[in-house]
């Protein structure tokens, strides 16, 4: 059994064996680690039960309940629920070749049914010749973070920009600009700012993205290593290196965000 026994005068009232007491609000949405790993006792004083002794009367107290037992339950030294988000358990070899044979048996009943239209008319399209915009279109920004670093004595500026507004159409979208640091002196290098737009709201994302960040992430660093590809393959004199993004965008878009 997962999530909380609720006692009062040491009676079992809340949370059976088949159903523990899971509040979202400390616990998640069910697919979180949180609310498949955690489980206790909880002896309460002081709340009423119901009449047929099933349930604790809160009296509008249980909200106030819920935010101490999370601050509880997230404090040193026993962060339960940092600890049971980060906790990873590998999985045994069976298990993995499993997971592997269901993955591959999914994918490739999608790509059969699905991928060829989509791939003949990437054959037949025009190569895209064109870098990157300086700038990307207008949307509504969800999280955002800046990274600094130096490449070859020149100041980078990657933007991760992630997006759930609906108007963005593709998974991945890419922007490449060069301009002054400000406060920079003259002699200084200019900064390259790279964007790199992952769209939330995408068919892919929604299919296999999710909401937690042990959801988005994988999907997020994949988008930045497409999209860092691209620019240092440009950079490496690779000639309509944006072709694959563009491609990457309409079979994720289509064939391959399918059940």
């Amino acid at each position: 059994m997962f999530g909380f026994s609720l006692f009062r005068r040491d009676r079992l009232i809340e949370g059976s064996a088949d159903e523990g007491y899971r509040p979202e609000f400390v616990f998640g949405k069910p697919n979180s680690y949180r609310f498949q790993r955690i489980f206790g006792e909880l002896h309460l004083e002081g709340f009423d039960v119901s009449h047929t002794k099933d349930g604790f009367q809160w009296d509008e107290q249980e909200d106030t309940f819920l935010v101490l037992l999370r601050e509880h339950l997230d404090s040193v030294p026993l962060p339960l629920l940092g600890q049971a988000e980060e906790h990873r358990i590998r999985g045994s070899q069976r298990d993995l070749q499993r997971g592997a044979e269901k993955a591959a048996e999914r994918t490739a009943d999608v790509i059969r049914r699905e991928v060829a239209p989509i791939l003949e008319h990437q054959f037949a399209e025009t190569p895209d010749s064109q870098p990157p915009a300086e700038t990307l279109p207008e949307a509504a920004t969800t999280s955002t973070r800046e990274i600094d670093i130096e490449l070859r004595g020149t100041p980078w500026r990657i933007v991760l920009d992630l997006t759930a507004d609906p108007s963005v159409g593709d998974w991945i979208d890419v922007s490449d600009k060069v301009g002054t640091v400000p406060g920079a002196r003259r002699s200084d290098p200019a900064r390259r700012v790279v964007t790199v737009r992952v769209a939330l709201a995408h068919p892919f994302m929604e299919r296999f993205g999710g909401v937690s960040h042990d959801e988005i992430e994988p999907l997020l660093r994949v988008a930045a290593a497409i999209a860092l590809s691209e620019i240092t393959a440009r950079e490496s004199g690779v000639r309509m290196a944006g072709t694959l993004r563009r491609n990457i965008n309409e079979l994720l878009r289509g064939a391959l965000s399918k059940p």
